[in-house]
């Protein structure tokens, strides 16, 4: 945006050699690059014209991100300066990277900042996960549990019988399997990228336990 003041005064605003706006307003808004300058008039007045000096003005494009999505995956395209993800128009805690995964059901967009100083927001990308096909079997004391929930490196499992714990992607796809007997448990994930998975836990004759929803951190 130029700006001069003066409500006096007519304004003649010059792209290069040609003249792209004149009114009494004090300003114009730029969305072309180039070579720009003013010539400023008084009403009324014979050879009271003056030519401001010229200006060299840059318009850069805002950005239009894209989000890619690969089940809860979310990919937004690398090289921007800045990241913001939002879920149903509102700020993701923590979510300041150019992937996220979903955690729960809803609209994700993602606020890019270019090198530029320059924003732009995606389109929304509507999410629902997917849940396991595997029904759920609730305990108000559960024979084997696990936590934290969510997780970072290491899983911890207190069983109070013989289990097998089995760990999917959202595609149901199991990529890790764990046995074990009564007690105390660590089961590391490091071989597992962060994101949202499914687990679920069946006694030693292979019963159900107990399914749900597992986050890596």
């Amino acid at each position: 945006e130029a700006l001069v003041s003066d409500p006096d005064l007519l304004f003649f605003w010059q792209h290069g050699q040609d003249t792209v706006s004149d009114s009494d307003s004090a300003f114009i808004e730029i969305d072309q690059s180039g070579l720009w300058s003013v010539i400023v008039s008084v009403p009324g007045a014979i050879g009271c014209d003056s030519r401001s000096d010229t200006a060299v003005i840059t318009v850069h494009p805002l950005p239009e991100p894209q989000i890619v999505r690969d089940e809860a995956e979310l990919q937004a395209p690398a090289g921007y300066v800045s990241y913001r993800w939002m879920l149903n128009g509102n700020p993701v805690d923590g979510a300041d990277a150019d992937s996220w995964t979903a955690v729960e059901d809803g609209d994700y967009s993602v606020s890019v900042t270019d090198s530029n100083g320059c924003t732009g927001i995606s389109p929304v990308e509507s999410v629902t996960l997917p849940t396991s096909s595997v029904p759920v079997f609730e305990h108000h004391d559960p024979l084997v549990k696990i936590y934290p929930n969510p997780v970072h490196d290491v899983l911890a499992v207190d069983a109070v019988t013989a289990f097998s714990l089995e760990i999917s992607g959202l595609t149901g796809k199991v990529l890790l399997r764990h046995s074990g007997n009564m007690g105390k448990h660590a089961l590391p994930l490091h071989a597992l990228p962060a994101g949202l998975y499914l687990f679920r836990i069946m006694d030693d004759q292979g019963m159900p336990i107990h399914t749900g929803k597992l986050i890596r951190q």
